[in-house]
């Protein structure tokens, strides 16, 4: 577990209970969703004195931030995840099940039991393709079991692009790697980020390519 999510997780759970909230202490909040927002929430609310309850479809915590490390083979999976009930305060009620459907004071679980509560959080994130857990371990399986000299390319060159790309070329240095995206690396970054990555990943040994093709070069 990172320090970042570490903080992040231990922020709602450092924080003194509020004495002076006009809040009434019997609002029961349901959040669905325990990643960054919903475990931060979950422990704000519960530092207020609220009834809390946390729905999430699997019991622990997940580092996202740091699937690229996973991927790369430096961060195990264990590592990059930590049971819930450590990233939350005590009083804070765990229903582990994927949530079938949300209405305005109820969750409809997997399960057919439902969840009631004052208030409803949708703290799920968005979805617009695979990226979890399962996701980084595949991809680490796919990455590892490759022959020195075959050749990788990492199609988009933003933050987590450089990371992927980075950490894959650190973990392998036997593999070839390029970094493709139309828009030059490091627009993003400012003038002196920019005069220390380029070198950074020459060093390493990952190839850049500017191109709006679909078939990214990887040869």
């Amino acid at each position: 577990m990172s320090h970042s999510a570490q903080l992040l997780c231990h922020m709602g759970m450092n924080s003194h209970e509020d004495k002076n909230t006009h809040e009434d202490k019997n609002t029961h909040i349901v959040i669905v969703g325990a990643g960054y927002a919903g475990v931060l929430a979950a422990n704000r609310a519960a530092a207020k004195g609220h009834q809390v309850t946390l729905v999430n479809d699997r019991d622990s915590f997940v580092d996202r931030i740091r699937l690229h490390e996973v991927i790369a083979g430096i961060r195990t999976p264990e590592a990059a995840q930590i049971p819930l009930e450590k990233a939350v305060r005590p009083r804070v009620r765990l229903v582990i099940a994927p949530a079938a459907r949300i209405r305005s004071r109820t969750v409809e679980l997997a399960t057919g039991e439902t969840v009631r509560g004052d208030h409803i959080v949708v703290a799920t994130g968005s979805g617009a393709g695979p990226g979890g857990l399962e996701w980084a371990e595949t991809n680490h399986a796919a990455v590892a079991g490759l022959p020195p000299g075959a050749s990788v390319a990492v199609a988009g060159a933003g933050l987590t692009g450089v990371e992927v790309a980075s950490d894959i070329a650190y973990a392998r240095p036997d593999l070839r790697l390029t970094l493709a995206d139309p828009i030059p690396v490091g627009t993003s970054y400012s003038d002196s980020g920019r005069r220390h990555l380029l070198p950074a990943l020459e060093r390493l040994g990952v190839r850049i390519a500017s191109t709006n093709s679909r078939r990214w070069p990887c040869h």
